[in-house]
């Protein structure tokens, strides 16, 4: 599902802004996630933020985002190859 979400807002840019917070709304408590079994959802909601960031446009995303960079940052402390891999998905610029 969250490749689908993120193909869309990669299609439809600045026309997914209506819904840009709910799903980031969404994806925050996967964000948190540190079982061994749920470590592939955080990467895909990692990578799904960023997606969204980089088609809405990082200035109206600014508000909000301070969070989720900081649950991106902390897997760096899990030292989880997929995870760390997908937090550097958020995009230059943004962490």
């Amino acid at each position: 599902m969250q490749s689908a979400i993120g193909s869309i807002a990669s299609a439809a840019e600045q026309a997914f802004i209506p819904y840009a917070e709910r799903v980031l709304e969404l994806m925050k408590s996967f964000m948190v996630l540190t079982n061994d079994e749920d470590l592939r959802s955080r990467a895909r909601a990692t990578e799904l933020v960023g997606i969204v960031a980089m088609s809405v446009g990082i200035a109206r995303m600014e508000p909000i985002f301070p969070p989720y960079i900081e649950a991106a940052i902390s897997v760096i402390a899990l030292s989880l190859n997929s995870v760390t891999d997908c937090a550097i998905c958020l995009g230059p610029g943004i962490i």
